[in-house]
């Protein structure tokens, strides 16, 4: 399910933010809600990137130098669910938010909630942590 939830998120996030603002749209603090947020995000995904021997990244820097960092698409691929998490939650729109959301059937808030606690359940699965009598954040 994690998985599955991943994808999605992954990609409607991207495809709504592309036809939006542009394929490099993400790279513009205006469409966030907390500049210091965005700034934190941003180098956490430019050091994911940076460390990427994906072959489309490895391509995309090869190739292209303006803009420095890849298409939507591609930064998206890169980022944890964790990352994904909050660039979503801080979109500044509600609309871009809801528009997200929607595709789950979800109402923004919920869905924002859902991704930050799908979030930590699999992040304590996966290093083998007991989930069971956990208080969630």
């Amino acid at each position: 399910m994690e998985r599955g939830a991943a994808v999605g998120l992954r990609g409607n996030w991207a495809h709504h933010l592309a036809i939006k603002y542009g394929p490099h749209g993400y790279l513009e603090p205006k469409f966030y809600d907390r500049p210091g947020y965005y700034a934190k995000a941003l180098t956490s995904l430019i050091d994911e990137i940076d460390r990427s021997n994906d072959t489309f990244i490895v391509h995309y820097r090869n190739k292209y130098d303006d803009p420095e960092h890849p298409l939507i698409w591609m930064a998206a691929e890169i980022m944890s669910l964790g990352q994904l998490s909050k660039w979503v939650g801080n979109l500044k729109l509600r609309a871009d938010r809801q528009s997200i959301a929607k595709c789950f059937g979800l109402d923004k808030k919920i869905f924002i909630s859902a991704a930050h606690h799908l979030t930590y359940v699999r992040n304590i699965c996966a290093h083998h942590g007991r989930l069971w009598n956990k208080h969630s954040p």
